[in-house]
C-alpha cells in the first residue's frame, strides 16, 4: 500500500468517517472529500523485510508421551481406586438395607477389579 516507485511518493488520502475514525487510504473515500497526506520518506521503509522460509509450512506435530506422565496418571487413578474400596467398605460396615447392599457389593466388584488395572498392572 505505502511503498515509493523509484522516486516518487505514494499519494495517502486521510478522512475522517460519521463516527469520527480516522482512516487512511491509497484510494479516496468515494462519498466524501479527504485530505491528501505526505508521508515522510524516512518513516516508510522501517519494517525489516519478511524472513523467507527454508522450508514449506509444517502444522506443528502431536507432542510425545512420556512414560514417566503416564505412570503418574496410572499412580492418581489408584489412589482414586482406594479410596473409593475405603470409603464404600466404611459405609458397608455402618449398615445398610438389602437393596443397598446388593448396590454397594456391585460396585465394590468394579473397584476391585480397576484396583487391578490401574494399580497392579494388570488388565491393560
Amino acid at each position: 500500500m505505502m511503498t515509493a516507485v523509484a522516486g516518487e511518493s505514494p499519494v495517502v488520502y486521510r478522512w475522517t468517517d460519521a463516527d469520527g475514525v480516522v482512516h487512511f487510504s491509497d484510494q479516496p473515500p468515494p462519498d466524501q472529500s479527504a485530505q491528501v497526506v505526505e508521508p515522510d520518506p524516512a518513516r516508510l521503509n522501517r519494517m525489516p523485510p519478511p524472513a523467507h522460509r527454508t522450508s514449506p509450512y509444517r502444522p506443528p506435530q502431536p507432542r510425545k508421551r512420556h512414560r514417566k506422565s503416564r505412570e503418574n496418571k496410572d499412580a492418581r487413578r489408584c489412589q482414586t481406586v482406594l479410596e473409593r474400596i475405603d470409603t464404600l467398605n466404611a459405609r458397608m460396615r455402618a449398615g445398610y438395607n438389602a437393596k443397598q447392599g446388593e448396590r454397594m457389593r456391585d460396585q465394590l466388584r468394579e473397584y476391585k477389579k480397576d484396583r487391578l488395572k490401574w494399580c497392579m498392572g494388570r488388565g491393560k
